[in-house]
């Protein structure tokens, strides 16, 4: 379908529906590409954010920091860190949101709760109640999970951070929770892939021999 002709067809349907049935991250991620084919250029990175910024584009699971029986630490976890400690990070993760698969954009949205608290609300809120799915790696446990499990959780003992700068091991050691879960909202994948949720494990990758 010619461009053009696309953009009309979108248009239509965007006044004859609801804007709760469209606010779907897929059909806004598709609007945002048919309106620019070309796609945006990351802002200017250092090198090693460069490097992150492409692992996390085309990364095919949503990971958390410690995966198999071995306990390795997945890539697109490292490049999360290398991402965020450069000063254009925020701008990255928002191109991120745009361009990266779906598994990438995960990876943006708990940048932004360091980078741009107010958006990271946003994206949360866009994407509650969709029923997109992504390939999902939990240690041992790999598979297709929902996006809006994996953005709140309902279960007593969530994780709620009361800021980005509050840790995961201090927020256990101020409500000694029965049971312990996470989820995107109250920040605990963001605090586990920034720093392990402050308990101390190699936070880097190690230096290729």
């Amino acid at each position: 379908m010619p461009r053009k002709a696309l953009l009309e067809f979108m248009k239509l349907h965007l006044e004859t529906f609801s804007a709760q049935r469209w606010l779907s991250w897929g059909i806004v991620v598709l609007f945002a590409s048919v309106v620019n084919l070309s796609g945006a250029e990351p802002p200017p990175l250092g090198a090693k954010a460069r490097a992150a910024f492409e692992v996390l584009k085309g990364t095919p699971t949503f990971s958390s920091t410690t995966v198999g029986i071995a306990g390795i630490t997945p890539r697109e976890v490292f490049a999360f860190r290398d991402l965020l400690d450069d000063p254009q990070a925020d701008a990255a993760l928002k191109i991120l949101l745009k361009e990266a698969t779906p598994e990438g954009r995960l990876y943006a949205v708990c940048g932004l709760w360091f980078t741009d608290p107010t958006e990271f609300q946003a994206q949360v809120k866009l994407l509650e109640d969709t029923s997109m799915k992504v390939n999902h790696v939990d240690g041992c446990e790999r598979g297709e999970e929902r996006v809006s499990r994996l953005i709140w959780s309902k279960e007593a003992g969530t994780v709620r951070l009361k800021d980005n700068k509050q840790t995961i091991k201090e927020w256990l050691e101020a409500n000694k929770p029965a049971n312990l879960f996470y989820d995107i909202a109250g920040g605990a994948w963001s605090s586990l892939l920034r720093d392990e949720g402050g308990f101390r494990k190699p936070l880097r990758e190690p230096a290729k021999r």
